[in-house]
């Protein structure tokens, strides 16, 4: 469950961890490792302190090319790591506001006019779907969420990205059903 984290954290740079390393880590002290902006991270202090700073505007769509190719080369990673180590793996694109055809609350328009620049993120979330399509069939499963609160005419996001509860509630509906038939299968193979 991705997009957003990876759509707000812009880097003028981009020095990757490698993902054996991570994978060396005990699962507990992994969780700050979970999202590609993580990844990131050291490599945004190292350059805050070592690079010159451009102008945003003129580097920022550079900057969401080049996140995208990084967010799709650690899914193609963790999917090959998942064949290794016999764990399937579902990568979705999260809905945010301003992507996908919801009909927005007064909340949701006003949050979307204050917040969100709806052509960078329109520009980064076709990416992500572009990155998807080539992850689709090299990874277990993926799909694209995006479109999750379409049909549905109540205020769901509290803010650019998050959720209220009953957001919460389809898109968890949405997670099962993507993971059903892959445990499913994984049981009756264990039987």
């Amino acid at each position: 469950y991705d997009g957003w984290n990876d759509y707000s954290f812009k880097s003028k740079s981009f020095e990757e961890i490698p993902l054996a390393y991570v994978f060396s880590i005990p699962l507990q002290k992994i969780t700050w490792y979970y999202t590609t902006p993580v990844f990131l991270a050291k490599a945004e202090d190292y350059l805050q302190q070592h690079y010159v700073k451009h102008d945003l505007k003129t580097t920022v769509y550079e900057d969401y090319n080049k996140a995208s190719i990084i967010w799709k080369q650690r899914w193609l990673e963790i999917c090959e790591i998942g064949k290794e180590k016999n764990f399937d793996t579902i990568i979705t694109i999260q809905p945010v506001l301003g992507v996908g055809q919801k009909k927005l609350s007064s909340f949701e328009q006003a949050s979307l006019i204050k917040y969100v620049n709806l052509n960078e993120t329109t520009y980064f979330f076709t990416l992500l779907k572009n990155d998807l399509n080539e992850l689709n069939g090299k990874c277990p499963k993926t799909a694209d969420l995006t479109d999750a609160f379409d049909t549905t005419p109540d205020a769901i996001f509290v803010d650019s990205g998050h959720m209220a509860d009953s957001g919460n509630a389809i898109i968890g509906e949405k997670l099962f059903q993507l993971a059903e038939p892959i445990v499913t299968k994984k049981m009756e193979n264990k039987n």
